[in-house]
């Protein structure tokens, strides 16, 4: 009974989202050696109609047909990666983000692929996306692996939480390949959208109906399952 409250502590809180921007900190600066890994990241903001609701759907399009490709055309330079997507009525909007630790060769193709992109370009053009843009900021880059976590989680945790929200990044783009299908030049970007639109309501169905034990379940056995105190 007390793992079925935490369990439940823990859905409610993944289910609120994520709509806070950490507070800038005083990160070291990377490394002159350009072979040094360091952090680098690329976001788009969607466009996000008053009295709607946020549109996540496009997340998926963008990850599969963008920052994938990106991410096999630089191979073993690209150390540790994540995703991450947050929505709110204020300057960040609803924001889609690809974080990811490489040396600088491998981020500056990165960024020129990803900027470069048709797909970017069309979306802007037809307005679903309003920005797109690749660059390090000052609380968000730095060379050690923990300068992109929360500063107030304790130490240990800053230098292995990307590890772990690295495999679940990748787990859902796996999803999302799935559902979405290929991205080619047979499919119109109208017909693209749609299967990303179709992707996120499936999946949004297996994390309803399958994330309690395959995730939520499997994660607190990891961790011997103990209590997690949930303040929301």
């Amino acid at each position: 009974m007390r793992l079925r409250r935490v369990v439940a502590g823990v859905v409610g809180l993944v289910l609120v989202g994520c709509t806070t921007t950490p507070q800038p900190q005083t990160r070291t600066l990377a490394s002159a050696d350009m072979s040094m890994p360091s952090w680098h990241s690329c976001r788009v903001q969607w466009t996000w109609e008053q009295d709607q609701p946020p549109p996540w759907a496009p997340d998926g399009l963008l990850a599969v047909a963008v920052f994938a490709p990106a991410m096999e055309s630089v191979g073993d330079n690209l150390e540790i990666w994540r995703f991450h997507r947050r929505a709110g009525r204020d300057g960040a909007g609803r924001r889609f983000s690809f974080i990811f630790r490489s040396n600088e060769p491998a981020y500056q193709q990165i960024r020129e692929q990803v900027l470069t992109h048709p797909l970017i370009v069309r979306l802007q053009q037809q307005g679903v996306m309003q920005t797109a843009s690749c660059r390090d900021v000052s609380y968000w880059s730095g060379p050690e692996l923990a300068a992109t976590s929360d500063p107030a989680w304790s130490p240990a945790m800053q230098e292995v939480w990307p590890h772990y929200i690295h495999g679940v990044s990748r787990m859902w783009l796996e999803l999302m390949k799935m559902h979405i299908g290929p991205v080619d030049a047979e499919r119109s970007l109208d017909e693209l959208l749609q299967a990303s639109a179709a992707a996120h309501e499936t999946i949004s169905l297996v994390w309803q109906g399958e994330g309690r034990h395959a995730l939520l379940h499997h994660l607190s056995g990891v961790f011997a399952y103990q209590p997690v105190l949930i303040r929301y």
